[in-house]
């Protein structure tokens, strides 16, 4: 829907609202630095009450900009966002939805309304907006009651973008933020449009109901609380805990209690930032918050404690103590909680961004996991036999003697039992650091809108869940393309689930489709009907590139692997696999093993049918950054050859029982019931 009105009317429904509005309640902000823009919320009673209905929006600027926008939740990608902009002396307000790495893009299914009030007028832009779509939609829902309801926001500074159309191309943002709304105190009146009482002040809630943070505040709270907090648990915990055991002396003792208490604080202050930080994304409720919370709070309570205690009892009959014991063991299991979270960390931030980017979380994986080495048992017991020198014998034999046994290195009576909590937490941490992208092993949809990461509409696009034409269970989607002579950029309709794998990961994948019983196969053109696809923007050589694919050539079945380096890649491709008949279910599976060289596999069944049984060849990209799952009709060939070559102007394509898994019967259709 594209939002035009005239400010002719900006004051022609005055009167009528007058009745309604005597109770209204907003909630209004700011951003930081943007002292020209405006953002108000308004929810009516009867939405609050019912929990469904509509809300009101009100963005207002007073400075020149492109475009500014205004999103619901905590970061772009699943985000429901309105974003507005310029034609003449109207406002074109413009609903989209976020993705990931990508422009925010236009929602066709929005229900909003531009509401009188709005327009263009002595260099004053306001969009007044009640919206139907607001409390669900792809990817996200709100909740109309918190009193700390997650917002964001968006500025393009520049001439303002000229535009009737909803799905124009925009520039990124200059600045960004994320605010916090107290939407209780934005709930009143049942006005059909309540802005216009905004002359009205005094029925705008405090300010102090709503907290907003620039993207810049955040990235360097982001880190901050990274830096600090992995200083402090893989190099300051560790090092002043060996000094203990590589320093014979009567002053380490005193060192290595006042060394961790200064490491603490410094701990204290780090997750300090990080529950900032937590609030401001609404992430509190993560496992990386309570973790950290837990191993933070564990540390402050009991680990001084004990180390006084002990010292204490040492000093009065110079043996140890059981709060020796466990002042090591518990130090021990907090330092490997507390890397294990770092891990967790980077997964929040996104593995692959420019924040946590993969050349760093492998290096702090490989440090991390030599430093716990180091402090775990086996290493323990060799830094605590330094003080008798036995480390000298060692590592003169293990540099030395052409061959040496484990006899020579193990002591004589070795107790496994002692070992089980190092093998068992090596092991958490393991699977933390080395399966960054992989975090559940199954995913299935049965032909619904929700259960996927996010989705990507473009121009004329649209994505339904259906119930007359499925394949098993109730629902499917349906997605449809549409062809415009006037537009020129890509035609995508497709769900997405992210990070399903990575390189060196196995799977299976699995979904079933139909194309439209008229479906014109002459002249043959292209259409996509899935792929494995990644962000290479950063490497200048690509931007977002598929690597394998499953498309229709007229009605020929294809697919295809991409190998090779991102800036030289190498083409696999198979097709006129099989004839897609029109209106009619088929049935995918493909089964992969993401390699970079001559040890991967690739197969494929149609239908039940194999039709691709590739071996020992390379199936991926040599780059480690996780690949996402796009599924639904990319109209590529309308794209690549510049226009539609034949006069059906319409594609439709179902997709339904979709499966990923470590299994064949986790991906095939025929076995996913809906």
């Amino acid at each position: 829907m594209m939002g035009r009105v005239s400010e002719f009317y900006a004051v022609s429904a005055l009167a009528l609202a007058f009745s309604g509005v005597a109770f209204a309640q907003y909630q209004t902000f700011t951003p930081p630095g943007q002292n020209g823009i405006s953002y108000t919320v308004n929810i009516p009673q009867r939405t609050a009450t019912s929990g469904s209905g509509p809300i009101f929006i009100q963005m207002k600027s007073t400075v020149g900009l492109q475009w500014f926008a205004l999103g619901q939740g905590t970061q772009m990608q699943g985000s429901h966002i309105f974003v507005v902009y310029g034609s003449g002396n109207n406002v074109t307000v413009s609903p989209r939805l976020g993705g990931p790495h990508v422009e925010p893009l236009y929602y066709s299914q929005a229900r909003f309304s531009v509401l009188n009030g709005s327009g263009i007028s002595n260099g004053v832009i306001t969009a007044n907006i009640r919206c139907d779509s607001c409390i669900t939609w792809p990817g996200g829902q709100a909740d109309v009651t918190s009193s700390s309801s997650p917002w964001i926001w968006a500025v393009k500074s520049g001439d303002l973008l000229q535009s009737e159309s909803v799905s124009a191309t925009i520039q990124q943002h200059d600045i960004a933020g994320l605010a916090t709304l107290n939407l209780k105190q934005a709930t009143g009146s049942d006005s059909e449009n309540p802005f216009l009482t905004l002359l009205n002040p005094s029925n705008s809630s405090s300010s102090t109901a709503v907290t907003t943070s620039g993207s810049q505040s955040v990235d360097r709270k982001r880190t901050a609380h990274a830096v600090i907090m992995i200083i402090a648990m893989v190099v300051l915990f560790p090092s002043f805990a060996i000094a203990l055991h590589l320093v014979s002396s009567s002053w380490i003792v005193v060192l290595h209690a006042w060394s961790q208490v200064l490491t603490l604080a410094l701990t204290t202050a780090g997750a300090g930032i990080g529950i900032s930080l937590a609030t401001t994304l609404q992430l509190t409720t993560s496992y990386h918050s309570i973790i950290g919370i837990i191993v933070v709070s564990s540390l402050i309570l009991f680990q001084p404690a004990m180390g006084l205690l002990q010292h204490r009892y040492f000093r009065s009959t110079g043996k140890k103590s059981i709060f020796a014991y466990l002042h090591r063991w518990f130090g021990r299991s907090m330092l490997t909680l507390g890397i294990i979270n770092a891990g967790l960390g980077f997964r929040v931030t996104g593995i692959g961004s420019s924040i946590a980017p993969v050349g760093a979380v492998i290096a702090y994986g490989v440090v991390a996991g030599i430093v716990w080495l180091v402090v775990s048992s086996p290493g323990y017991k060799m830094l605590r036999d330094h003080r008798s020198g036995r480390p000298v014998a060692f590592v003169q034999k293990l540099f030395s003697t052409p061959s040496i046994t484990l006899e020579e290195i193990l002591p004589s009576k070795v107790d496994i039992k002692m070992y089980i909590p190092s093998i068992a937490a090596a092991t958490i941490a393991a699977l933390s650091l080395a399966s960054p992208v992989l975090s559940n092993q199954s995913f299935v949809n049965t032909g619904t809108l929700s259960g996927w990461s996010t989705q990507n509409i473009e121009h004329n696009g649209s994505i339904e869940q259906v119930t007359n034409v499925v394949y098993n269970g109730t629902s499917a989607l349906k997605f449809t393309q549409v062809y415009d002579s006037n537009y020129h950029q890509r035609y995508h309709s497709e769900k997405i689930e992210t990070q399903v794998y990575k390189l060196g990961d196995q799977g299976f994948y699995g979904f079933a489709f139909r194309l439209q019983e008229n479906w014109q196969a002459s002249p043959a053109q292209s259409y996509n009907i899935a792929q494995f696809i990644a962000d290479f923007t950063d490497t200048g050589c690509d931007d977002w590139m598929p690597s394998s694919m499953v498309w229709v050539i007229g009605d020929q079945l294809a697919t295809r692997v991409k190998y090779g380096s991102i800036c030289n890649q190498q083409i696999q491709e198979w097709k006129g696999l099989k004839t897609v008949t029109p209106g009619e279910w088929h049935t995918i599976v493909i089964q992969a093993n993401w390699q970079s060289d001559s040890t991967g596999f690739y197969k494929m069944w149609y239908d039940g049918e194999k039709v691709v049984n590739e071996l020992n060849l390379a199936t991926m990209i040599d780059d480690a950054r996780p690949f996402d799952f796009h599924i639904g009709i990319y109209a590529n060939g309308w794209h690549d050859q510049k226009k539609n070559l034949g006069t059906q102007n319409t594609r439709e394509i179902w997709i339904d029982s979709v499966g990923i898994g470590s299994t064949f019967a986790d991906a095939d259709p025929t076995k996913i019931e809906g």
